[in-house]
């Protein structure tokens, strides 16, 4: 009667120690983006929060086709639907001609009835002649930022009217321009076109002012000009995020 007794004793105590919260317990895995383990490029976030999107915008099809043969204009794309507000931090792009290797990019506000020079470099190190091969990158010194609404970004074409450049719309030549796409039909998803251009009509590739006419935008066509930044489009033809 006393081993029994002693028995039903051991097994009531054993079934309590079971029932008692273990201090080494391991609870359900909270990680966090510092956590060991976590899967690569994975933050936590708090709910209505998100990562940081860096997209760049591309309309062409990265087919070189032409150059537009106006004298002194700038030539690129106007760039629509972004989320606002975003940044412009660099641009790429595939030129048509080219003289003394370097190019003048700039980007303009699409005001109405003119555009507003937002910023303007020298790109420099670029082949002359023979260029439609080579992707140019150029990063701005300092980003343009909160920025609301559309933008024109492009490449000066030569102010000079020698070599035929005012009807120069071939390839790999020397007389600057970006190079155009073709096509009947927009090719980045049936979008329309965003080929634009601008008239500085200076002489010069620095116009007398910030501010011109906003004249001839819109082209049958898109230049092979991208810009990359934080919250622009995504649903275009190419996009990465951080």
């Amino acid at each position: 009667m006393k081993r029994a007794t002693i028995y039903g004793l051991v097994i009531i105590a054993a079934t309590l120690l079971l029932m008692l919260p273990q201090a080494n317990a391991e609870g359900p895995a909270v990680r966090t983006s510092d956590s060991p383990g976590s899967p690569a490029g994975v933050h936590a976030e708090a709910v209505g929060t998100h990562t940081r999107a860096v997209g760049t915008i591309q309309y062409d099809n990265d087919t070189p086709f032409r150059r537009l043969p106006n004298t002194d204009d700038l030539v690129g794309n106007r760039f629509t639907g972004m989320a606002d507000p975003h940044s412009i931090a660099s641009v790429s792009l595939r030129l048509a001609q080219n003289y003394a290797s370097q190019v003048v990019m700039s980007i303009w506000e699409p005001n109405t009835g003119q555009v507003t020079r937002l910023r303007q470099s020298v790109l420099s190190g670029v082949p002359s002649g023979s260029v439609t091969g080579v992707v140019v990158s150029h990063a701005l010194a300092t980003p343009i930022t909160g920025h609301g609404g559309s933008f024109i970004a492009g490449i000066h074409n030569t102010a000079f009217t020698g070599y035929g450049c005012p009807s120069n719309s071939n390839l790999n030549g020397t007389c600057d321009g970006v190079a155009l796409t073709v096509g009947a039909t927009s090719p980045n998803g049936g979008l329309p076109y965003h080929g634009a251009y601008i008239n500085l009509s200076g002489g010069t590739f620095v116009p007398p002012t910030t501010q011109v006419a906003s004249t001839g935008v819109n082209l049958d066509a898109n230049a092979i000009f991208r810009a990359t930044g934080d919250n622009l489009p995504v649903e275009l033809m190419s996009f990465s995020a951080e």
